[in-house]
């Protein structure tokens, strides 16, 4: 049996042996950059009625920042999004493998259903 990588990276997600760490950002600065913010087209950076310029950082922006923690996760809260940290178990790689399997077997009985 082929043993995966102790570091492996799949886009935004990072695991170090089973610790799994996935970044995101906010779903309201998805495709925003943090410069030029009156020029820019952010919903949450639009001028208000009667002003000339859009809000700075901190005027009408939602910001969030902490910790939470449940069982094997934590959750870090920054400025411009979520790092998550989750320990996975053996337990946990097993159901996704079986869940895979299942998931690969439906699949091809649907495709060889279609191609009779």
């Amino acid at each position: 049996m082929a043993r995966e990588p102790f570091i492996h990276r799949d886009g935004k997600k990072l695991r170090i042996g089973a610790l799994i760490i996935k970044a995101e950002r906010w779903p309201w600065q998805s495709g925003y950059n943090w410069h030029g913010m009156t020029s820019s087209c952010a919903p949450l950076n639009q001028p208000r009625k009667g002003e000339k310029a859009a809000p700075r950082f901190g005027g009408g922006w939602k910001y969030n920042l902490g910790f939470q923690f449940s069982g094997r996760t934590l959750l870090v809260e920054l400025l411009f999004g979520m790092l998550t940290f989750n320990i996975e178990t053996a337990k946990d790689r097993r159901e996704a493998a079986e869940h895979a399997a299942r998931r690969k077997a439906e699949i091809d009985r649907i495709l060889n259903r279609a191609a009779a």
